[in-house]
Order: structure tokens, then sequence, then C-alpha cells
């Protein structure tokens, strides 16, 4: 996608889709922008503590195009809250829809001149955005310094609404070593939206619209380079946006709302009763998630036994721990031990971090 600085400007300026207001400025010619409806979300599933699954639907804009003139100083209403003002002193044509169908030879607009897609492939820029709302409120109703932006997706231009998903977050360790994706906060509430910027093609050229002295140049899709500009030197490949000839080719989605579940906590009984060499500690998994970790004690600093950790959630289990020779000694005094977490899956933590040795 284009810049993120440059796309919240514009949605600060003109709120696309959010508000519903799309501003068209007067033209003489048929300015083609193929205004398409605004994304929705539709729900979260998948949902743990560090990461989501996140739904929505959005318009590419591949139905069959519909003109209408927008009279000086209107406001024509569209669907799904989506307004189109004509703040000019003269009447504009534009299109709504229209895009054409991904590797389809549809028509196509540019201002007045029409011409094939040629079978190119055309799609739209959908990508998941989300904030934690205590960020998103602190920053005036607007996204903070802790937004995550999610993987740009590039969906094919076609009829109808799509639906769209995405994976945010991490959860446990594993996943995340694997993710360039931020973890979500555990126990934390988040607005999330969706971002659409649909009419995109690669099947376009830089060309030369000025003269050898004094070039100029422009990004134009190839058939119409092909059939309007066919002696036009042409300077290397470009993106080309159909309809952002204003900068209006950004659309956001009302917020939805998902509350991350909490981590959740180990609780660790006060004593480990030893027989022999074999300390028995009780675990409860106090979380909804699976917990796994390695733990050692320690007594005086010095490790005197470790183990690995694997309860399902809310299950309660005696944890065997063979103590070496110093952690002997130290039950038969009763000593206190420490639980060190030395590696931790899931990111549980435990509701206590010393017991006592209790020998026989």
């Amino acid at each position: 996608m284009t810049s993120k600085h440059s796309r919240s400007a514009l949605i600060a300026a003109l709120a696309v889709g959010a508000c519903g207001l799309v501003a068209v400025p007067a033209a003489s010619a048929a300015d083609t922008q193929y205004f398409v409806q605004s994304p929705i979300v539709t729900g979260v599933s998948d949902l743990t503590p560090e990461s989501a699954v996140l739904h929505g639907s959005v318009d590419t804009g591949g139905n069959p195009a519909v003109a209408f003139t927008a009279l000086a100083g209107a406001d024509f209403t569209w669907t799904a809250g989506v307004n189109i003002i004509n703040s000019g002193s003269s009447n504009a044509t534009d299109f709504i829809e229209g895009l054409p169908a991904s590797g389809s030879s549809s028509t196509v607009w540019i201002g007045s001149k029409s011409f094939s897609n040629a079978g190119a492939d055309n799609y739209s820029n959908v990508e998941f955005e989300l904030d934690p709302v205590s960020d998103y409120v602190a920053n005036g109703g607007t996204p903070g310094s802790d937004v995550i932006f999610g993987t740009s997706m590039e969906i094919g231009t076609g009829p109808g609404l799509t639906s769209v998903a995405s994976s945010v977050g991490a959860y446990g360790a594993a996943a995340q070593r694997n993710s360039s994706q931020t973890p979500l906060k555990p126990g934390t509430k988040y607005y999330y939206w969706i971002v659409d910027q649909p009419g995109t093609t690669d099947n376009a050229e830089n060309v030369n619209v000025g003269t050898a002295a004094s070039p100029s140049y422009s990004c134009y899709p190839t058939p119409y380079i092909t059939q309007y500009l066919p002696t036009a030197p042409v300077q290397g490949p470009c993106v080309y946006q159909y309809g952002n000839a204003n900068g209006v080719d950004f659309y956001q989605s009302p917020n939805g709302e998902f509350t991350t579940p909490p981590l959740g906590e180990v609780a660790v009984g006060a004593n480990a009763k030893v027989s022999g060499n074999q300390a028995m500690v009780r675990l409860t998994n106090r979380s909804g998630f699976l917990a796994q970790m390695r733990l050692k004690l320690t007594v005086g600093g010095k490790a005197v036994a470790a183990a690995r950790v694997k309860l399902r959630p809310h299950v309660d289990r005696m944890l065997t721990l063979t103590l070496n020779g110093a952690g002997v000694q130290a039950a038969g005094r009763h000593a206190s031990a420490r639980i060190v977490v030395t590696a931790n899956s899931f990111g549980q933590t435990l509701k206590r971090t010393t017991i006592t040795l209790v020998g026989r």
C-alpha cells in the first residue's frame, strides 16, 4: 500500500468511509473515480490472549459501472453510508463501480476516454488495522502510537462483495519467533477496521506526455497507452490507481471491537513433600489455555531440581521433581526453595515463586 502517513492524513482530512464523506471536485469533463462501497468488519475468530483472526467484507468495484452527474454543490447519497459531495461551482460527471474485473476485457474509463482492460490483472489493496481502545481514545479518537498494521492483501477485482480475513498477533513463544506480527496484549480491548484501496493495476507504464526537450512523465495502464499514446516514450513500469486523480482512493470501515482474554496464572502449593529424593509439588492451571514451561528449584541460589511442565487448561496435578544431594539435605531442614521459570511457551505467570521443602 502507499505510505501509511499519506493515507492517515487523507482519512483525517476527508474521513473516507468512516463517516461516509467523499469529496468530488467539479470538472468540465468526466472525472472518473470509481467510488465503491465502504468495507465492513464482520467478526473475530480464533481469539487468544495474544492473537486473533479478523474477518470482513470489501467491495472491489467489479460491478457494472453506473455513471451519474453530481450537480454543483449537491450531496449525492449512495449505499453503505457513502455521500458524494460536489463542492464545486459546476456539475461533475463521475462513476460508481465499473472497475475492470481482473483478467477481463471489460471497458474501463480514465476521464472521458474508454478502453479495454485487455486481460490485465487488477486488484484492491486491503489491510486490517487495530489499536487498543485506550490508545485510540487517548489520541483523540484516532489511531495512536500503538496501532498494529496487518499484512496487506491483494484481492482480485470482481463482482459483488469479497470476504477477507487476516491473522494478527502471535500467541506463544514459538509462534512469535516465526512471525513478523506484534503480539496482542492479553486482557485488552481493541478497535479494529479495514482499509481498502480499490482499482490497482501493475500493468502500467510511465510515459512521457511532455516533449523530448521538456519531458513530463505520467503513469497510465498499458492498454490506455496502446490506444491513446502509442508513440509516447516509455520510462518504465509503475503502479496505476484508477480514480485517484484527486487523492480519494482509500476507504475505511467503521470500527469493530473485541477483547483479548487474560493469560491467567499457574498456582503452586506452599509445600513440596519430599520422600527420598522425590519432591511432590501441586500445580493448578488457572488459565483457559495450555501452560507449558520449564522450571528449576534453587536453594541458596544453587539448582537442586528441574522439570518440564505441561498443563491443560483448568487442570490440577502433582508434579514430581527429582532432588540432587543438596536438595535432599535442604528438605531435611525444611528449607525454602525458589521456583525459577527457565522457559515459558505461553506466558502464564506463577502465583507463587517460593515453596518449603518438607522432608520426612
